[in-house]
């Protein structure tokens, strides 16, 4: 459509450039004929030329958008269309040339119609012009017709090609969506990879680091006091039995108490018992002995360990710090106590401390612990000792609390708490609650004063802060679990100083009562004051069961004597009858009963005989009854005594030699104690 627009302007052109040469005017009248004529057709000539210059504009500024939609659609990533633009653009730039080229004849001929305009003003034109120029007019009619025809066609077209622009643009755009939507869906899956891709690095190197730390541990040497820690632990675990498996059921049974009874034991008595399990621990642990011991205990999350790493950065940031994680996690107990060097040590299962170096411990969080299957059969607890100000005759005990996922780690906490001389109950502000399980193992097994520590204070206004302990005190107090006092505690370098400094104030004034030195030496001075007691109890079992013998062979004797006496007198009493049977003559009678008859001397005997009868008879009746009452019944009395006391004599005799051994084996126990530690 462009090649016949501009074929039309050239033939206009060329055209009224053929009137102007050929032009002659005859007079003054037909050249102002021919000026008007000239001007009329300069006027159309430059009209023409204007509407074509615009058209042309129009064409580049069309051209320059399309151009500029190629570059957007080209920036966006599509080849395909990217190619049929540039076919497009290839041939609007051959246009382009095309209409520069004719633009540059147009204006060669206008040039060259000005010169022959000069002359023709000069009255240089032909007399046949006249009639080439009414040819001219009807042809530039004809051509003005067809030229209106040709834009309409261009239009049309015009038209036509936007709208295939239009659909193809739409096209691509939905295209570029897709090819967006597809984009972020492969961008999506690429991050979740990458996600994973991490993820599966991650846990590579927690294994890594776990199989680093499993043969670390593995191939651990023991310290140098460590390879007879073991020994030690066994007469530990010895002297431990014998005080509470032998020596305290025999008290029991000596004060005739039940079993597993603590009623009306004395305090010094509570001392030897209750206090072989502080003295246990003590001497198991070193690092515990003759120092504070504090615990920190807490729900997940609570900050227990994050206030104990506190306390060891305190003034060296790049202290090694305890394993902390973001999810709950095997934790293991572990020891934290002052020292003139950095120690990073652990207790294996058979009681042996061995060495750890710091760079493997450095590396160690509870992920890589979770890691470890069974790390619990491969350590008890970590041992630490740090050049810290902070830790003078202090020992730290981080536990992982009562309320853990490993009801291991639970038993873990309960077994070691009471070896503190306090224990701090840590609390998120953010929790606000008090779990009810804690509660419960606290008051059956906690003996130790209970301190509240209210954690992250930073993160809750005062009056938050306050209602929350408010509400911790409550319940606790419902409970009937005393608390010594309630601490306030934050990590923030901004406030975090002073709760900090209050803290630690409140650690420094903690009392110690685990004070076990002269533990031993109390206990076997007690015991042996017991063998005493029991020798004494012996030799007076003994004394009573001789008197007891005595008065029992006493009346024992009497009775023997009665009853020969009353033996005696049945005799003489029968020897009587049979006497008295012989008395007169039985003489029979024929007509009425037979008769014995007596002489006078004989009835007076036989009268002698009978009262002597009836008087032993007396007698033996009266002795029978005063041995029943007199003598047997004492006797029996004095014999269930005389058994009593030889029992008495047998288990004072049996707990003598029980506790003879008692003696025996502690006092051997506590001297291979004493040759060990």
């Amino acid at each position: 459509m462009a090649t016949t627009t501009i074929a039309f302007i050239c033939c206009i052109v060329a055209g009224f450039g053929l009137a102007l040469i050929f032009i002659k005017p005859k007079n003054n009248n037909q050249l102002s004929a021919s000026d008007s004529n000239r001007k009329l057709a300069e006027v159309k000539t430059n009209a023409k030329t204007d509407a074509l210059q615009k058209q042309l504009d129009a064409l580049n500024k069309e051209k320059n958008e399309l151009l500029t939609q190629l570059k957007n659609l080209e920036s966006k990533g599509n080849a395909t269309q990217s190619i049929a633009q540039q076919e497009q653009i290839d041939s609007l730039n051959k246009e382009k040339a095309d209409l520069q080229k004719k633009l540059s004849q147009l204006e060669s001929e206008n040039k060259d119609l000005d010169k022959r305009l000069q002359n023709a003003q000069q009255g240089k034109v032909d007399a046949s012009a006249s009639d080439e120029i009414k040819k001219l007019k009807k042809k530039i009619s004809d051509l003005e017709e067809e030229k209106d025809d040709l834009e309409e066609d261009f239009n049309d077209k015009l038209k036509k090609e936007k709208r295939k622009l239009e659909e193809q643009k739409k096209q691509i755009e939905d295209d570029l969506r897709k090819s967006k939507k597809d984009l972020e869906a492969a961008n999506e899956q690429v991050q979740t990879l990458s996600v994973d891709l991490k993820d599966a690095e991650r846990s590579a190197e927690l294994k890594k680091e776990s199989l680093a730390f499993v043969k670390e541990v593995l191939t651990a040497k023991a310290t140098q006091s460590g390879s007879q820690m073991s020994k030690l632990y066994d007469v530990i675990d010895d002297i431990q039995d014998i005080i509470l498996e032998q020596l305290y059921p025999w008290v029991l049974e000596c004060l005739q108490r039940p079993e597993d009874s603590n009623e009306n034991l004395h305090d010094h008595e509570k001392y030897y018992f209750f206090g072989a399990l502080d003295w246990a621990a003590t001497s198991r642990k070193k690092w515990i002995a003759n120092k504070t011991a504090i615990a920190f205990v807490g729900e997940f999350s609570a900050g227990k360990t994050s206030i104990v790493n506190r306390i060891l950065s305190q003034g060296d940031s790049n202290t090694a710090k305890l394993p902390v994680s973001a999810k709950a996690t095997t934790a293991i107990p572990t020891y934290i106590t002052g020292g003139n060097i950095d120690k990073f040590q652990f207790v294996s299962p058979d009681n042996v401390l061995k060495q750890m170096s710091k760079e493997t411990f450095m590396k160690i969080n509870k992920e890589v612990l979770d890691e470890v299957d069974g790390v619990s059969a491969m350590l008890k607890y970590f041992v630490m000792e740090y050049k810290n100000s902070n830790l003078n005759n202090l020992s730290i005990l981080d536990t992982p609390g009562f309320n853990s996922n490993d009801s291991e780690d639970a038993q873990r906490t309960i077994d070691v708490i009471n070896e503190c001389d306090a224990l701090f109950w840590v609390f998120d502000v953010n929790a606000g609650t008090v779990n009810k399980s804690s509660i419960k193992v606290i008051k059956e097994h906690l003996g130790k004063p209970l301190y509240v520590v209210i954690n992250k204070v930073d993160t809750k206004s005062d009056r938050d802060v306050q209602q929350v302990e408010n509400l911790i005190q409550r319940t606790l107090s419902n409970e009937g679990v005393s608390v010594q006092k309630f601490i306030r505690f934050s990590s923030s370098d901004k406030v975090g100083q002073k709760y900090f400094d209050e803290l630690m104030n409140t650690i420094k004034s903690v009392p110690r009562s685990n004070d076990t030195s002269g533990y031993l030496k109390d206990v076997q001075e007690w015991v042996n004051d017991l063998v005493g007691l029991c020798n004494q109890a012996c030799q007076e079992s003994i004394s009573k069961c001789d008197a007891s013998d005595k008065r029992v062979d006493e009346l024992f004797n009497n009775i023997s004597n009665i009853v020969d006496n009353i033996t005696d007198d049945c005799a003489d009493c029968k020897n009587d009858c049979e006497a008295a049977s012989d008395y007169g003559t039985y003489e029979e009678k024929w007509f009425r009963d037979d008769v014995i008859e007596f002489s006078k001397s004989e009835y007076n005997s036989l009268q002698y005989k009978l009262k002597a009868i009836c008087n032993k008879q007396y007698a033996i009746s009266n002795g029978v009854i005063n041995l029943w009452n007199e003598n047997f019944l004492p006797y029996k009395k004095a014999v269930i005594e005389m058994l009593s006391l030889y029992d008495d004599k047998g288990t004072n005799e049996s707990r003598n030699k029980r506790i003879t051994e008692i003696q025996e084996n502690l006092k051997k126990k506590i001297k291979e104690f004493n040759e060990l530690k």
